[in-house]
């Protein structure tokens, strides 16, 4: 599918007839697949994206401002408001698609206008340049097989909504509902469901028992109350989803107001006083516990010198007072020998005897200092020794660490105060605080909501199985009784009952393949995007509840939740470009507001590498501050072309002009 021609006629900010080619060129044999558009916020960007929509869904469109507006409410506010609404507005979209291995121009030109409290639409689709009735009365139906609008979702879009597919649990039956219909798995799901309609009118045709047919009235009846339940359930889950979406918003634009105004310092106000008071209390304790060790020993610390050469004095005094007492007892026995030798040995050999004991006592005598200063008592020595042994350095150690605490101490108390000090007053932050409270409220009010409407969901699919179970149970049973007296119908039913088991078989095998391969390329997408390489290992996605599952590369599941804003627009961005690479289906992609919430390495790998492979046909819908120079220049090589939507003051509507913002000239894109 080729976008060709997008025509819009007094369509919402554009006025008169605006004509905008689309159609991607070939420039030296290379295809330029990038279309861009240019836009401020409020110039007309979405509205393109609406107008392509509308052409083609028209009341089952899923445009911006309709929200829950009736259609005819929303056409008539679709028509320029300068404009008489009698005069009425178009929008005209012209493509090319191929099937059956031909080729065709198709033109959908869908037209309204007010007619006095109504509002009348005319549809006509023209194939080939020549108007087809049979495509215009039921262009509803033949659009569903060009480009259903589940899948259309996955590939016209707002990259601010998609982000759903990062958040949403209750996304999953929707996103399966595209999967199924991008990969074909639908078709084997409506044929089981066709075959087991077959098989119901073959079985209630058949003669039943009256208890038999009693029994599938009311399994059917049951199936039917579940099947509405569940529609309605969908609903409200749908619109809980969307609150609670709306409302994580809004609690996180109150969260950025209430930082704005020092709301973190604010909420931390009390505990940061608290611990103020704490940490003077511990500085009043150590300064205590720092006097009480000045009144102690730590003082003698100033003078250990002196206690040292006190103690070395005090060493000397006790060496010559035990040289003293060895003295005297020489003296005593050398006394002994001489008296005993006297009367022995000669004079001359006595004298010599005594010339060498009393060398001996001589060289005996200790030479230090031997006067007495301190003369210290042995309970004073070793309290002077433990002093200078252990005390004074424990002491000292003591201290220091004391000290030290003291400076962290203050250090802290002066910090937490100046914390405090920015803090604002409370009548300044009162009403940002309120408002963020409310909110956060109103959203775990909706998180509670969205978890039991998710239960009663739950409920109602699991009772609708059951019910479905025992009516299948029931049929199977029938059949093997056969019931049947017509051998057709007993022919036909046996052949739906087959049907059903082998397109069972083959979708659960098909589906696990093709989801198998799904989650490879979305694998391959995100990693290709995401700034950290390591931060996913794989993406999983479940066969049967089409939940998503990030993976890391220990096997652990990583909540979405950790995503950044912009990782989970990337995310987003490579589950659809993952979807469409699976679905081979060669269908153009319209991208609005692509990198709003990505920082500049996101940004360049989105410029980079997925814009120019994205799809055969890429429509950017831009600002400015998105899509720079820088990017622009970037893009240039794959772009077929550029306009700038500009509103015009003087004429009050927007126009679309060939060129980008600083490049746009003033040759209308023929309007008016």
């Amino acid at each position: 599918m080729i976008l060709e021609e997008l025509t819009l006629f007094n369509f919402c900010l554009y006025g008169g007839e605006q004509v905008i080619n689309l159609a991607p060129v070939r420039r030296h044999g290379k295809l330029r697949p990038v279309v861009l558009f240019g836009g401020i916020n409020g110039g007309g960007k979405t509205t393109i994206l609406d107008a392509v929509q509308l052409a083609l869904y028209g009341q089952r469109a899923r445009c911006s401002k309709r929200n829950n507006q009736a259609y005819d409410l929303f056409l008539r506010e679709c028509i320029h408001r300068n404009v008489d609404p009698s005069d009425g507005a178009s929008v005209g979209l012209s493509f090319r698609y191929a099937s059956d291995g031909e080729e065709h121009l198709y033109e959908v030109n869908r037209r309204w206008h007010g007619a006095g409290a109504t509002v009348r639409e005319k549809l006509e689709v023209y194939r080939d340049g020549e108007r087809d009735k049979w495509l215009s009365d039921n262009w509803n139906t033949v659009v569903e097989e060009i480009i259903p609008i589940g899948v259309s979702r996955l590939f016209f879009f707002d990259a601010e909504q998609i982000r759903f597919l990062a958040e949403d649990s209750s996304s999953n039956d929707a996103l399966g509902t595209a999967v199924k219909a991008l990969l074909g798995l639908d078709l084997a799901e409506r044929l089981i469901a066709d075959s087991k309609i077959l098989e119901s009118r073959l079985v209630k045709e058949s003669s039943l028992s009256d208890g038999d047919s009693t029994k599938i009235e009311e399994l059917e009846q049951q199936i039917g109350q579940r099947d509405e339940e569940t529609k309605q359930l969908k609903a409200q889950l749908a619109t809980a989803e969307s609150e609670r979406q709306r409302t994580h918003e809004e609690v996180r634009r109150a969260k950025r107001a209430f930082a704005k105004v020092g709301g973190e310092h604010w909420e931390k106000r009390e505990n940061q006083q608290k611990a103020v008071e704490n940490l003077k209390v511990r500085d009043t304790e150590l300064k205590i516990k720092l006097v009480q060790s000045a009144a102690g020993s730590l003082p003698i610390s100033l003078v250990r010198p002196l206690l040292e050469r006190a103690q070395q004095q005090d060493v000397s005094e006790d060496q010559a007072a035990r040289s003293r007492v060895v003295h005297e007892m020489l003296e005593d026995r050398d006394r002994q020998i001489m008296e005993s030798l006297s009367a022995e040995i000669p004079k001359e050999q006595l004298r010599a005897v005594d010339q060498i004991l009393t060398a001996d006592r001589q060289g005996r005598l200790f030479d230090g200092d031997t006067k007495p200063r301190h003369q210290l008592s042995e309970r004073a020595r070793s309290r002077l020794v433990n002093l200078l042994v252990a005390e004074l350095a424990a002491e000292q150690e003591s201290a220091k660490s004391l000290v030290e605490h003291l400076k962290q101490v203050t250090h802290d108390i002066e910090a937490v105060s100046r914390s405090i000090a920015a803090a604002p007053e409370e009548d300044a932050i009162k009403e940002v605080a309120e408002a963020l409270t409310e909110k956060a409220k109103e959203a775990g009010a909706l998180e509670d909501q969205v978890r039991k409407l998710q239960k009663e969901l739950d409920r109602a699919k699991s009772e609708r199985e059951s019910a479905e179970k025992s009516l299948e149970s029931l049929r199977s049973r029938l059949l093997k009784d056969e019931v049947f007296k017509v051998e057709e119908s007993a022919r036909m039913a046996e052949l739906a009952s087959k049907t059903q088991e082998i397109m069972k078989q083959f979708l659960s095998r098909a589906s696990a393949a093709k989801i198998d391969r799904l989650s490879s390329y979305v694998t391959e997408s995100f990693r290709f995007l995401l700034r950290k390489k390591t931060l996913v290992e794989s993406v999983q996605i479940d066969p049967e509840s089409f939940s998503i599952s990030l993976l890391a590369s220990d096997g652990t599941s990583i909540s979405k939740e950790r995503l950044s804003e912009g990782e989970k627009q990337i995310f987003a961005v490579s589950v659809l470009w993952g979807l469409a690479r699976a679905s081979a289906r060669p269908l153009p992609s319209i991208i609005d507001t692509p990198m709003a919430r990505l920082d500049a390495t996101h940004r360049n790998h989105l410029v980079e590498r997925y814009f120019p492979n994205a799809s055969h046909q890429v429509i950017i819908l831009s600002t400015d501050t998105e899509v720079d120079q820088e990017y622009y220049e970037t893009l240039s090589p794959h772009l077929s072309h550029a306009y700038h939507l500009d509103y015009n003051e003087k004429k009050q509507f927007t126009e679309a002009t060939e060129g980008y913002f600083w490049e746009a000239h003033a040759v209308g894109a023929g309007s008016n």
